[in-house]
């Protein structure tokens, strides 16, 4: 998934007691299956893999841009 700029955009998940957010690139997921009363996010990726997160507080889809590495 590319922005008007032609850059990639990454999925951003924030979980419960971790201050860095875990970084997906849209590019690999397929399907995204968030469940609000559980704090979980399944996501099925375009090669048939599955990642799971849980204790998640917020997630959020940026482009590359606005990523800070250095945090």
């Amino acid at each position: 998934m590319t922005n008007e700029n032609n850059k990639p955009y990454f999925l951003l998940v924030f979980q419960k007691n971790d201050p860095m957010p875990s970084i997906v690139s849209a590019d690999v997921i397929a399907a995204m299956y968030p469940c609000a009363d559980k704090k979980m996010i399944d996501i099925t990726t375009t090669e048939g893999d599955c990642m799971g997160f849980e204790n998640v507080e917020s997630f959020k889809m940026v482009p590359a841009e606005e990523i800070n590495f250095n945090m």
